[in-house]
């Protein structure tokens, strides 16, 4: 009997433990799929920045030639 015990400890231990590792494992797609957004927004932006510095460019050519 007291064998049985000592496998069924074990064992709900072992659930606990797969249980935490799949709530970290868990965790961490969050967070990475929170980079992934985070590193989106910022590239939107510096394509945003490189945008509006052709045009700056272009306004101050036109306004180089007189135009």
């Amino acid at each position: 009997m007291p064998e049985s015990i000592v496998t069924a400890a074990a064992a709900v231990a072992a659930l606990v433990a797969a249980g935490g590792a799949f709530y970290r494992w868990g965790k961490a797609e969050e967070a990475i799929n929170g980079l992934q957004q985070s590193d989106e927004r910022l590239q939107a932006s510096i394509d945003q920045v490189r945008e509006d510095m052709r045009e700056v460019r272009n306004i101050l050519l036109s306004q180089q030639r007189g135009g």
